[in-house]
C-alpha cells in the first residue's frame, strides 16, 4: 500500500486545509439548539399574526409587532450560527482527516485516498461496518481489528466515469468495539468532460534511492482556447513539477506537465500530488497523482542514515504537506 511522502526537511510548503460553508454538519447539531430555533420561529410567525389583526382592541400596533418580529428574526439567525455541533467522539479522534476534496479532475479515473487511523487507546477496536451514501465511491477497512498504538486506514475510491460536475459523497464507518460509534468522512470532486490528462497520473514504479527519475503527462484543455496554466508544484518538496505548453488551437490547449523525484526521497512505497494552477475561475486547481516505489541504494546504509531516512516501521505512518 502506497503511503503520502513525509515532510521534506527544508522543503517548502505548508499543510493544506479547507473548509466550505456547506460542510456544516447540520444533522449533528444539538437537539436543543434546534428546539429554540423553532420556538423562535414560532414566536415570529405569532407576532406576524397579531400585525394582521394591530386594528383590534387588546393587540399590539403594527410597529411593536414588527419590532418583535425583527427580534425574533435576529435570535434565530444567531441560533443558526452559533449552535455547536456535537462534541468529537473518541472515534472522531482516530482519524488524522475526515475530508478529501480532489478538486478538478478529468471525467474517467478512479480517485484513491487512504483515511488514516491510529489506535491512541489503551484496547483494541474493532470495525464492524463501512457504508457510504453514493455507488459512484466504494471503501472498506484495510484492517477491521486494531491493537492499541497500531494504524490502519479506510481506503475510500471514487469513479469519476459516474458523476459529472461537483460530487461529495459521505463514509460511514461504524465501530462496535470498544463501544459502537460512528464517524462520518467525506470525499469530493468536481469530474469535468472537457479536461484530459493522459497518462491519468505520475507512475514512477520502482526506483533506486539517490536517482532523480522523471515523469510526463499531458493536460488538454477542450472547447475553450483562452485556459492558461499559471503554474505547478508538488504537494511535497520530494516532487518538483514543471510544465510546457505544446498547442493553443482554435478549440484546444495542450501542456506537458513534468514532475521529478528528488534524491533524497526515504525508501518506501508513496504517493503524493501535483497541483495545476490555472487562470480559470471554474478549475483553478486541478490534481494529478503520483506514485512511486522508493528502493534503498544498494550497500548505503551509512549514506542513506545521513539522508535522514526513516528507521525500520515508521514507513507506514508517512504524510504529505500539503500546500494551499
Amino acid at each position: 500500500m502506497y503511503r503520502e511522502f513525509e515532510r521534506a526537511a527544508g522543503a517548502p510548503g505548508t499543510i493544506f486545509a479547507h473548509s466550505f460553508a456547506y460542510n456544516t454538519e447540520w444533522d449533528r447539531v444539538s437537539p436543543i439548539a434546534w428546539t429554540l430555533v423553532c420556538f423562535s420561529v414560532s414566536a415570529g410567525i405569532a407576532c406576524w399574526r397579531r400585525s394582521l389583526d394591530r386594528d383590534k382592541p387588546g393587540h399590539r400596533n403594527f410597529e411593536e409587532s414588527t419590532v418583535m418580529l425583527h427580534y425574533q428574526g435576529i435570535v434565530m439567525l444567531a441560533l443558526c450560527a452559533t449552535a455547536p455541533a456535537s462534541a468529537a467522539t473518541w472515534a472522531d479522534a482516530l482519524f488524522q482527516e475526515h475530508d478529501k476534496d480532489f478538486t478538478v479532475v478529468p471525467r474517467g479515473p478512479t480517485l484513491v485516498h487512504h483515511f488514516r487511523l491510529t489506535n491512541n487507546m489503551s484496547q483494541p477496536i474493532r470495525i464492524s461496518d463501512v457504508r457510504v451514501s453514493c455507488g459512484c465511491v466504494s471503501a472498506r477497512a484495510l484492517e477491521n481489528t486494531v491493537a492499541p498504538g497500531q494504524s490502519t486506514a479506510i481506503l475510500a475510491e471514487m469513479d469519476t466515469r459516474r458523476f459529472s460536475g461537483a460530487k461529495k459523497v459521505f463514509i460511514f464507518v461504524q465501530f462496535d468495539q470498544p463501544q459502537w460509534e460512528e464517524v462520518r468522512l467525506s470525499v469530493q470532486a468536481n469530474s469535468r468532460q472537457d479536461l484530459l490528462v493522459g497518462p491519468e497520473s505520475f507512475s514512477f514504479g520502482r526506483i533506486t534511492r539517490g536517482s532523480t527519475p522523471l515523469s510526463s503527462v499531458t493536460v488538454s484543455f477542450m472547447g475553450n482556447n483562452s485556459w492558461k496554466i499559471n503554474n505547478v508544484d508538488g504537494a511535497t518538496g520530494y516532487v518538483q513539477a514543471s510544465m510546457k505548453e505544446l498547442q493553443r488551437g482554435a478549440d484546444e490547449v495542450k501542456y506537458r506537465v513534468t514532475a521529478t523525484i528528488r534524491g533524497d526521497a526515504p525508501a518506501g512505497n508513496w504517493f503524493s500530488e501535483v497541483w495545476v494552477r490555472t487562470d480559470n475561475p471554474s478549475a483553478p486547481r486541478i490534481r494529478i497523482p503520483v506514485t512511486v516505489e522508493v528502493e534503498p541504494a544498494p550497500a548505503a546504509t551509512s549514506k542513506t542514515a545521513s539522508y535522514g531516512a526513516l528507521p525500520a516501521g515508521e514507513g507506514q505512518s508517512h504524510k504529505a504537506d500539503k500546500r494551499p
